[in-house]
Order: structure tokens, then C-alpha cells, then sequence
């Protein structure tokens, strides 16, 4: 009875202090992440409250900049802007607006930062005008103003970087000092690295040979990665007596890929766009055992699977085997490494199979299926719903 009279006060507490302060969910986002390289490595994905930035493992609710964006004068909402849900961490909203396109752009340059806004960078467009990005916390910004029939259109799109993914990034995997995350899932980061192209490929080689990764064959030609307004390449169509400004000059460096393979086995690929005095770097991760995807060492995949697929806290992959035998091969291999079979929740058919399975505090799902009776293979899926740190 005293926990829960102490969980009230806290409660109310919370609730005090958000209604005194409603912009706190907006204004007071996580800090930016800047990365580090010490520590040791970690498996993959990281399940201690060790994280690789002075960060809270979870992140915060976000607030959709539209809910407290401001209007420069002479500007408005376009129709069909509904607003973004709450729960959103990513979203895009749209305005026109009868003043020039200096007089906007330097409207926010000013408006922005009293909100706590950093402006990252700005520069000229593929459509005639300017994009903006912007930061607040965790928050990423991009406000693209260009031309229509009507008038000047400005184009926003928002996301927040997830700090769980963040954390799933193995700490073996280095990062030059003052790296900011701008974007991640559970196996891809997109990294701003405040280093040259040319600095930036020289650094991660001379770390890949320290910790005697070894090299793949990268490909003779990357493609330059096309975001933001580069997506949209149609023809702008400008209003009477608008002169449009420079366009963006094409970056003559080209992009750089690196692939290796880790000690643990698994691959990495480093893919290098240079952007102004520093470089966009995207790393995606392949999981190549269970260890590294937070699945038990017990747990085995078969050995003529193909088709494997590994990602965190899963497997998926076919075996030349037919659903019968499959079945068989696996009661028989978990069993042994002293699983059991969770009773109330299974199914068994002869193109289907589905059944939890415990051991201690861990759980896990394993699913078997099979296009036909006759078939000589099976499609086998196992999820950790509760797995501890290999």
C-alpha cells in the first residue's frame, strides 16, 4: 500500500509539472548525441545500461514541430496539413507564402533559435531556393523553400533519431571524435562526421587494419545518396516577375564505400558522401550468428540452411528439409539444450508449425512452415521474446 501511495505522488507530481510547463516535451529534447570511441566491445545489440553516449537509454516523447512552428508574416498553412499524432517520431508539413524568399529565409534564421533550434547548414537547392537544416535535441528539420504557380513554397520534413537504435550500434565500431547521429534503425546509422571525405575514408582504414578487419571488394561506383529536395528533380514553374537564385553546384569528390568483415564475422559497409567540410557517413551492419543478434548460443541453425537472415532478435531461413523433419531437428535440438515447450501456446499442422519455448527466464518462437506436403523444404522463423545477453 506505501508503493503505491508513493507511485501516486510521483504521478501527480509529473502531471504538475508538465501542465505548468507544456512546452517541455518540445523545447527540452535530448541533448545531440556526440559519439565516442572508447570502450570495449560489446555484443550486438547492446543489452547493458552502458550506452555509447552520456544519453537516456529511451527517448522522449517528441512533439511535431508543426504544433508550435511559427508563421512568418504573410505566410499560412496550407490546406490538408492534419497535424502529426503525438506518438509520431517522424512527419512533414507545408506553407505558401506571398513574401520573397530572403525575407523568409531570414525570418527563420531569427524565429527559430528563441525556440532553441541550431541551425546545421544552409544551402541553395535543386529548384531555384534554399533549404535550411535545423536541430533541436534529437529533433532533424529541413525547410526547403522553392517556387510554385502561386508563390513561394515552403516544404518541411521532421524525424526524431531514435536513441535505442543509437545504442544498438556496436561499440567496436569506431567513430571519430564529435560524430552526431542523424538518423538510425536497428542495423543502418547515418552519421555527420565533421571530417573531409578524403580524412574521413583514411580514418576508418587505419582502424579497420588496427583491429584486423578484414576487407571486402567494394564497388567500382557508388551512387550519390538523393534526399531532401533532391528527390523531386520536375521542372519548377516560377511566378511571374520571380528570378530564380543559383541552383546547387554538383560536388565534384566522389563517394567512397568501404566493406569489411568483423572479427565476430559479421559485415559492415561504410559508404562515404562528402557534403561541403565534412562527410555523410551511412554504416549498415549484417548480422552473420545469433550471438551477435541477442539470440542464444544454443540455438542452432541448421547447417545446410540458405536464405539466412539475421537481424536483432531474429532469424529467419530455409532449410532443404520437409516440415516434418524440421520439426523433428529442432524438438530434438532445443530439448537437449534444455528448452521445453510452452504448452499454451503452440500449433502443430502438416503445413504449419508454431510453438513457444522457455528456459529459465528466456523465451522464445519458433515457426515452421511449408508451401505443400510434398515439399522438400521448410521456411523457419525464431524470435527471442525474452533472451539475456550472450
Amino acid at each position: 500500500m506505501q508503493i503505491l501511495k508513493t507511485c501516486l505522488i510521483l504521478i501527480l507530481a509529473l502531471l504538475l509539472n508538465v501542465a505548468c510547463n507544456p512546452n517541455t516535451a518540445a523545447i527540452q529534447a535530448s541533448s545531440t548525441i556526440v559519439a565516442s570511441m572508447s570502450g570495449e566491445a560489446q555484443p550486438f545489440p547492446a543489452t547493458t545500461t552502458e550506452s555509447r553516449a552520456d544519453q537516456s537509454t529511451e527517448s522522449d516523447p517528441v512533439t511535431s514541430p508543426e504544433s508550435f512552428f511559427p508563421l512568418a508574416p504573410n505566410t499560412q498553412w496550407d490546406p490538408g496539413n492534419g497535424g502529426s499524432e503525438e506518438e509520431e517520431t517522424s512527419g512533414a508539413f507545408s506553407l505558401h507564402s506571398n513574401a520573397t524568399i530572403e525575407k523568409v529565409n531570414q525570418f527563420y534564421q531569427s524565429a527559430l533559435p528563441s525556440q532553441g533550434w541550431e541551425l546545421r547548414f544552409i544551402e541553395a537547392n535543386h529548384a531555384g531556393g534554399v533549404t535550411q537544416y535545423w536541430k533541436l535535441g534529437m529533433l532533424y528539420m529541413s525547410l526547403d523553400f522553392t517556387y510554385d504557380q502561386t508563390g513561394l513554397a515552403i516544404q518541411s520534413q521532421w524525424h526524431q533519431v531514435d536513441l535505442l537504435n543509437v545504442q544498438m550500434l556496436p561499440k567496436i565500431i569506431p567513430l571519430p571524435d564529435q560524430a552526431e547521429f542523424v538518423d538510425a534503425t536497428d542495423t543502418t546509422w547515418e552519421v555527420y562526421v565533421p571530417l573531409e571525405i578524403k580524412a574521413a575514408t583514411e580514418y576508418y582504414q587505419q582502424k579497420a587494419a588496427t583491429l584486423n578487419w578484414k576487407p571486402g571488394s567494394s564497388p567500382d561506383r557508388i551512387d550519390v545518396i538523393c534526399s531532401g529536395d533532391c528527390l523531386n528533380q520536375t521542372t519548377p514553374t516560377y511566378p511571374l516577375g520571380v528570378t530564380p537564385m543559383p541552383t546547387m553546384t554538383p560536388d565534384p569528390r566522389q563517394p567512397q564505400m568501404l566493406l569489411y568483415t568483423m572479427n565476430d564475422g559479421n559485415e559492415i559497409s561504410l559508404e562515404f558522401q562528402p557534403h561541403l567540410d565534412s562527410t555523410i557517413l551511412n554504416i549498415t551492419l549484417t548480422l552473420k550468428n545469433v550471438e551477435s543478434a541477442g539470440l542464444p548460443k544454443d540455438l542452432p541453425i541448421y547447417p545446410e540452411a540458405t536464405d539466412v537472415v539475421i537481424a536483432p532478435g531474429m532469424v529467419r531461413f530455409t532449410a532443404p528439409l520437409d516440415l516434418k523433419t524440421t520439426v523433428q531437428f529442432y524438438s530434438s535440438a532445443l530439448m537437449g539444450a534444455g528448452w521445453k515447450p510452452y504448452a499454451g501456446y503452440s500449433l502443430d499442422t502438416p503445413q504449419l508449425y508454431f510453438q513457444e519455448w522457455d528456459k529459465g527466464e528466456e523465451s522464445l518462437r519458433l515457426h515452421i512452415s511449408s508451401p505443400g506436403s510434398s515439399s522438400q523444404s521448410s521456411m523457419v522463423s525464431i524470435q527471442c521474446l525474452q533472451c539475456t545477453a550472450p
